[in-house]
């Protein structure tokens, strides 16, 4: 099991990887869509944390208008405005953190923290459909 780094990064290597596994077919659309789900989740990140700037800014000029005395009206509607982008933003993210994948293309070899070195590893792999599939190796 690979995480969404190394998916983002190294996504042709785990490609050939697969293809030298024969793999390709039953794998490839599994890494095609982290790919995507990924770049969808991270551009709904960046328009979340940009709105949260604005938002902080607009805040800051409500609060020096206000100690001056002046009227913050328009700028405390702005952002109001700027709240309600930002809910539905995260309302957007939520189904694609959702459906990001737990368990991804390839398979994870880990031994256990209390096993001695040079004992049997337990790895794990990601059947068709996300199942994680495990195996003594």
């Amino acid at each position: 099991m690979h995480d969404l780094r190394t998916i983002r990064e190294e996504a042709d290597r785990l490609r050939d990887a697969m293809r030298r596994r024969g793999a390709l077919e039953t794998y490839g659309p599994a890494i095609d869509e982290a790919e995507a789900l990924d770049r969808d989740r991270r551009r709904m990140i960046q328009a979340v944390e940009d709105k949260k700037a604005q938002r902080n800014a607009t805040t800051q000029v409500v609060g020096r208008k206000k100690k001056a005395g002046e009227d913050a009206a328009a700028e405390m509607e702005l952002a109001r405005g700027l709240g309600e982008e930002i809910a539905a933003l995260e309302a957007q993210l939520g189904p694609t953190e959702a459906r990001s994948p737990s368990c991804s293309s390839a398979s994870r070899t880990s031994r256990s923290p209390t096993s001695p070195r040079g004992t049997r590893r337990t790895t794990w792999s990601c059947a068709p459909g996300g199942r994680r599939v495990r195996r003594r190796a």
